[in-house]
């Protein structure tokens, strides 16, 4: 059973989409809250894209995460880089 859903979004410099990733995280692979849980995508995410080669190079990263249950118009946790 999920226990977060979640939405990671890789911007270019220019505000452009390189990748959106939408995910759901079961019930104890994470012992954290949700804002935890944002920012463990969001750090993943810019390590994961620091090797990457020029314009597919993460200039911002958004994660965005809800309770399984909740909603998706208010995010239990959000974590922005930089």
């Amino acid at each position: 059973m999920a226990k977060y859903r979640s939405r990671v979004r890789v911007l270019s410099e220019e505000d452009v989409e390189i990748t959106t990733r939408h995910g759901e995280h079961a019930e104890g692979d994470f012992d954290g809250t949700a804002q935890e849980y944002a920012e463990f995508l969001v750090d993943t995410a810019v390590r994961q894209g620091g090797d990457d080669p020029g314009p597919m190079r993460p200039a911002r990263v958004v994660a965005d995460v809800w309770e399984a249950g909740g909603s998706k118009s208010f995010a239990a946790g959000h974590a922005e880089w930089p």
